[in-house]
């Protein structure tokens, strides 16, 4: 979440990570909800702006010109993966860093890999 705040807010924002880690503080379990990059996205589809589409190297991506910060898109995605943090006018979701993720570099352990699947 560090390294995604960092390569895109330039600072240290852990809720304007676009990959979230939750942690359960009671059962020590965590999620993580980041995008999973769908073939048929129900973000774009919910998305009155037409905000959210896919670009040259098929990831789907917010246009922040475009997004009104409704929250359709928030509401759309089951995997919580698309964020309207506080005091934030554009929806943000994971742009996979053009194909090199900050989150995937950064991991110290080698948990998190990327690759876009056809």
């Amino acid at each position: 979440m560090v390294a995604c705040s960092l390569a895109h807010e330039g600072l240290v924002i852990p809720s304007r990570a676009r990959i979230q880690v939750v942690v359960d503080p009671f059962s020590g379990t965590h999620a993580i909800h980041y995008c999973r990059q769908c073939r048929q996205a129900a973000c774009a589809q919910a998305c009155p702006q037409e905000a959210i589409s896919q670009n040259e190297d098929g990831v789907w991506v917010v246009d922040a010109a475009l997004c009104t910060g409704c929250g359709a898109c928030v509401a759309a995605c089951t995997f919580q993966a698309i964020l309207l943090p506080q005091g934030c006018d554009v929806a943000l979701k994971c742009d996979t860093c053009d194909g090199d993720p900050a989150c995937v570099a950064s991991c110290p352990r080698g948990a998190l890999t990327w690759r876009l699947i056809p």
